[in-house]
């Protein structure tokens, strides 16, 4: 310290000046243009935070000193908050202040109020705002919107020749939230967006956050078709990543939506024999929507319990049309859904005016020339076959109910359930009666329907062979699951060697025996159905590999069918005749899990994980010790069937855990220390 009254001279290090200020780091043209700090991130290919964050990592871009001054340049003084307002007397301002007006009289002022001044109507829809700086080039985003059609949605709401000429001669008609929520689906198999975002699950999540970005403004406008679209599309991406709630929350949405524009109701299109080709095209547009909608409601909500958005018995539209009928535009014959209340077109009212055998080996013949002496037309008044579209909505109609049932069985002891529930399963009042509605299912459908390697070349020629799939993959999850949900009954019944129906007899009291070798053809149809399953995902590998086209169904799909088979290794009196193929079939799944979890990382992983740990759990067991004699016996196999269906009902069906709870706590855990070293930083004010 300087003493005033000292002659010494001061030291040399107290007389150096201060050290010269340094200038910060050069900051990106984006975040010179938004005003932000930016801070460059060396291990993330030199990006900054601010880019890596807002999901726009190829707007991060740095330039030399010196260049590039108009990024710094003065905002737009009509772009400021804070404008200078124009005192002169003939100004009048563009945004009145608006207050409450009663009967055109002002509640402020009591002065009368023109109506151009008037308050917006609350249903009209607000202006759109232009976001085409939030995709892609035009090359990529028609190149990304190709692959949606072929990969995803084969069977899908849009009428892709008419989207993809829109698309490609006025894109900006179509409305920017439809187009994110529709790459953050397809730009995973994109491969100009996977080079450019480093892969395609980086692809889809950039998309994906622009989407979620626009889902409020979007939420406030009025409720119409695309916007019902888009957040149907919000919904399956949450779901494939692991976010279950906000999945179900953004399904709601786009539910509410069909349901204020009334897409169920027939009434709604009113289409005459006449109608033209775009008026046909827009009413199954509309039709679609609403069914995709309702089966993924159905789909979502029976999987963790929770009441559907939709009554049937209120549904008055039929099952959508073949694919041919309408690309073309055409009205052709239509089925119904079992539990509505439309009305099916049958083949005598649409004479088709192409012949329909050469165009889609799906459609049923109907324009031979009568041989002599036979009617002209014999088979016109009979039922069309249901479209491949109708087919899936069926099936996953059954699937969900079956999910449901199985649900139900897995709620503990004493807690209120349906009659049918609990019965033992050869009861002809149980829930098991489901299985016969899957056999008469699979035996309606016609010769160009049924499983096999011709069909399914047929369907991929014609880019429909992931729907074709689909369809089958549901039959046998069906089959799996409610099989399934019976083998704690199994295990109590062998056990004791008494029937479950004595417990569970149905109002008289008496007690039904099960038919001869219930039990075991049971366990051998449900272990058939899981290897066939296996088999069917199997079959897209040298047909279409997964980087072309895979759902996460395909992977929840194979995680049920190797938890099933886990049971019959542990445990191979259950079928001795197909225990030797179960290793193998076991290690398929999880392999193909795994290549699947590449495409959809959070819900693959997880499936993954967990068809691991039961793999591991239920391993051959030690025949030497007591343990072992323990857990291979029936006893052991009632436990770990219990603990599975424990797990149903804690994590849902398709085995979600919350990742929204996830995020939470460990955001609490990152804000945690700071919070507290806060509270422990010492304080220097006096």
């Amino acid at each position: 310290m300087l003493d005033p009254s000292s002659t010494a001279p001061p030291p040399d290090q107290l007389l150096q000046p201060p050290p010269k200020q340094k200038r910060s780091s050069v900051a990106c043209r984006r975040c010179r243009r938004l005003r932000a700090k930016c801070v460059k991130e060396e291990r993330d290919g030199g990006l900054c935070r601010g880019c890596i964050d807002a999901g726009v990592p190829n707007e991060c871009e740095f330039l030399p000193r010196g260049m590039s001054a108009i990024d710094r340049a003065p905002r737009p003084a009509q772009r400021r908050k804070r404008q200078r307002r124009d005192i002169s007397a003939d100004h009048v301002p563009p945004y009145p202040q608006v207050h409450a007006v009663v009967n055109g009289i002002c509640s402020c002022c009591q002065q009368t109020v023109p109506t151009t001044l008037g308050s917006i109507p609350n249903d009209q829809p607000i202006s759109p705002v232009a976001h085409e700086d939030l995709l892609p080039p035009q090359d990529g985003l028609v190149d990304a919107c190709e692959w949606f059609f072929t990969t995803y949605f084969q069977l899908g709401f849009l009428h892709k020749p008419t989207f993809m000429h829109t698309l490609i001669t006025a894109p900006q008609s179509i409305s920017t939230f439809l187009l994110l929520s529709m790459l953050s689906i397809s730009a995973r198999f994109s491969p100009r967006l996977i080079e450019r975002y480093g892969s395609g699950a980086a692809a889809a999540d950039v998309f994906a956050r622009q989407a979620q970005k626009l889902a409020g403004e979007e939420l406030a406008g009025a409720a119409t078709l695309d916007r019902a679209q888009a957040f149907f599309l919000c919904s399956i991406w949450n779901w494939g990543s692991g976010y279950r709630d906000r999945s179900w929350i953004y399904l709601g949405v786009a539910a509410r939506m069909a349901s204020i524009l009334k897409l169920s109701q027939e009434s709604s299109y009113d289409l005459g024999p006449d109608a033209s080709v775009e008026a046909v095209i827009s009413a199954e547009v509309s039709r679609r929507t609403w069914w995709v909608i309702f089966m993924s409601d159905n789909l979502l909500s029976s999987g963790c319990g929770r009441p559907v958005a939709f009554d049937l018995d209120q549904v008055t539209i039929p099952l959508p049309l073949d694919e041919d009928y309408f690309s073309f535009g055409y009205q052709g014959p239509a089925t119904v859904l079992p539990g509505t209340n439309a009305e099916a077109r049958p083949r005598s009212l649409h004479q088709a005016p192409f012949n329909a055998p050469q165009i889609d080996p799906q459609l049923q013949s109907q324009s031979h020339p009568p041989s002599p002496g036979s009617p002209a037309n014999p088979n016109l008044n009979e039922p069309c076959e249901r479209s491949l579209y109708g087919n899936l909505i069926t099936i996953a109609e059954i699937w969900a109910r079956v999910a449901r049932s199985a649900l139900v069985r897995s709620q503990p002891p004493g807690t209120p359930a349906p009659p049918s529930a609990n019965l033992a399963p050869w009861h002809p009042e149980s829930d098991y009666i489901i299985i016969k509605e899957l056999e008469a299912w699979e035996a309606s459908l016609g010769p160009r329907q049924t499983w096999s390697m011709s069909n399914l070349l047929a369907y991929q020629s014609k880019n429909l062979d992931m729907g074709f799939r689909g369809i089958f993959l549901f039959m046998h999850l069906a089959h799996i699951v409610m099989r399934r949900s019976y083998l704690p009954m199994l295990a109590h019944d062998v056990q004791n060697g008494q029937s479950s129906s004595i417990r569970t007899a149905f109002n008289d009291g008496q007690s039904q025996p099960p038919p001869a070798h219930f039990w075991e053809t049971m366990v051998h149809d449900m272990f058939a159905h899981a290897f066939k399953a296996i088999e069917l995902v199997k079959s897209w590998v040298p047909t279409r590999p997964f980087s072309r086209g895979c759902t996460p169904m395909m992977g929840f799909s194979l995680f049920m069918a190797g938890s099933v088979l886990a049971y019959l290794r542990k445990w191979k009196w259950l079928c001795l005749n197909l225990y030797p193929y179960t290793e193998a079939a076991i290690q398929n799944a999880l392999d193909m899990i795994a290549d699947i979890a590449v495409i959809w990382p959070q819900m693959g992983s997880q499936w993954h994980t967990a068809l691991t740990k039961t793999a591991a759990e239920l391993g051959p067991p030690d025949s030497m010790s007591l343990n072992g004699q323990r857990n291979r016996g029936v006893e052991g196999l009632g436990r770990a069937a219990e603990e599975d269906l424990i797990a149903d009902q804690r994590e849902g069906m398709y085995r979600h855990k919350s990742m929204e709870a996830f995020e939470e706590k460990a955001k609490q855990q990152q804000e945690w220390p700071t919070k507290s070293s806060r509270r422990r930083a010492p304080s220097f004010r006096r």
